[in-house]
Parts: C-alpha cells; structure tokens; sequence
C-alpha cells in the first residue's frame, strides 16, 4: 500500500486500541487508569513533515490531553531525526525519561507513526501493529523490532491477532 486515507489510520488504531484494551487490559493500564486512547500522528518521511495529528479512542486522564498530543509530535519528529542520523526505526531507541522522550513512534516504509496517551511500550505496540495492518511493516519486521526493543506487548498482541 502505498497511500492510505487518512479515515483508515484513525480507524485502524482505534480498532487496534480496542483489541489491546480488551484483550489485555494490564498493558494498556498506568498509574491506577485503564488507558484507552491518545493522539496519533503520522509524518512523511519523504517530505520530513507531519501529515496529520488526530485524537483516537478517549483520554484518560482527560485532562493529559496536551501533553499527549505534544509527546505523539516530539516522538515523531525525534525519529525523523535519528532515523537520518543513526539509522533509528523506533523512537524507543532514543528515548530519555529524565527529558520526558519516550518511545511510540515506529518508521514504517515512508511514514512515520507516532503515538502518545498509553504506557509506552503498548504506543509503540499499537503502532507496530499499525505498520502491519497497513502493509507498510511484514509481521516479522515488526516483531523483530519489538524484540530488539525488548517489547512483549507486541508479542502478545500479534498472537492474539495473526496466531503468531
């Protein structure tokens, strides 16, 4: 797939969302709140720029809403930073608590996905996933960044999902 509309990312993340939330409430849950949605953005590698900034699902906390829209736009743009620079295909390779970088965006053929408003590790899963339902990661590209980034809710979820 080489285009996709942008109706089809926002209902494609919210689907995936929901089958995390579902399915495996534990990874999606932080700080006592069952998280079930955030800001998703999606940037254009070719042309270095955001494409689009969209709310998915509903925020919890619904007063966190800024910031997770800030953090979807600092992951993405940060990749498309070290992803010229150092090669990165995560922005989980580059993160930095202590500076309030963290992962959740993933660089999938020419996009960038970024995601901010679940635990850390479940955005970057959800995007992972993403990157597959769109045709843009194989399941095996997919799953062997999540290994490298130590990631098993992608696991999990790709089981669930795929049965692998």
């Amino acid at each position: 797939m080489a285009y996709f509309e942008r109706s089809t990312v926002i209902e494609e993340t919210e689907r995936i969302i929901e089958t995390l939330v579902a399915n495996f409430p534990d990874f999606a849950t932080s700080g006592g709140f069952l998280k079930k949605g955030g800001y998703l953005s999606v940037f254009s590698i070719p042309n270095a720029m955001l494409g689009f900034i969209s709310c998915v699902g509903s925020i919890v906390p619904p007063e966190k809403w800024q910031d997770y829209a800030r953090n979807s736009q600092e992951k993405g743009i940060r990749l498309l930073t070290t992803h010229q620079e150092l090669g990165h295909l995560t922005s989980y390779e580059s993160r930095d608590p202590d500076n309030n970088k963290w992962g959740g965006a993933v660089y999938a053929d020419k996009y960038i996905f970024s995601f901010s408003g679940l635990p850390e590790l479940a955005d970057e899963a959800i995007m992972l996933t993403l990157a597959v339902e769109l045709d843009f990661l194989s399941l095996q590209n997919a799953s062997d960044i999540a290994k490298r980034n130590n990631n098993p809710i992608f696991d999990s979820l790709a089981e669930y999902m795929y049965g692998q």
